[in-house]
């Protein structure tokens, strides 16, 4: 069926649904400024503006006139809109529990270790990259089938790239990071000649 109507003839009968809904739309809500602009001008005036003419409001004056004062009471750029001020009902309050803080005071703990027994360092700095790279050496020997000989070979080079882990204070976490990783049993003496 629609397609015995030509475009052209699609097209005129949207104009003209158009044009009858938007008849209907003028004479319905704009009945008053109809009248007006037919009986002498474009001005088409909205009731503010026709309550204003008639005396009963009169009109706020607008900053950009003369002899209206600034009432902010200073000539910051706050009044230029670049920097926004507080309200009137000032700052808001964070919710109970919550406080604002910068990065470098957020940390992460484990369960088992409790809050604060690991210092920043400790999160950032050697312990991560060490585990890093265990993390590379067990996902190698995974791929290719290694054995524990493989894996102290690897673990030499790991040795060589962070000399003196032996006295460092989380030796043992790191140790027992890889007897719980490690798909072979390595002893707890296997384990320190790991770092000597």
């Amino acid at each position: 069926m629609l397609q015995q109507f030509s475009w052209q003839q699609f097209l005129v009968a949207i104009g003209a649904l158009a044009l009858l809904w938007y008849v209907v739309v003028i004479l319905l809500f704009y009945r008053r400024e109809l009248r007006d602009f037919l009986s002498g001008g474009w001005r088409i005036s909205s009731r503010e503006d026709r309550l204003i003419a008639s005396g009963q409001v009169t009109a706020l004056p607008h900053r950009w006139q003369k002899g209206v004062a600034d009432i902010s009471g200073s000539a910051t750029p706050a009044k230029s809109g670049l920097i926004q001020e507080d309200d009137l009902m000032g700052k808001s309050r964070l919710p109970d529990g919550m406080s604002t803080v910068s990065m470098d005071q957020v940390s992460f703990f484990s369960a088992e270790e409790g809050p604060g027994l690991r210092d920043v360092e400790d999160q950032q700095g050697l312990v991560p990259d060490v585990l890093q790279d265990i993390k590379q050496v067990l996902g190698i020997l995974a791929k290719e089938d290694g054995n524990k000989r493989d894996f102290f070979r690897l673990m030499e080079a790991v040795r060589l790239t962070y000399p003196g882990l032996s006295a460092h204070p989380a030796l043992r976490r790191i140790n027992s990071y890889i007897s719980d990783h490690a798909s072979f049993h390595l002893s707890a003496q296997e384990l320190e000649d790991l770092w000597n």
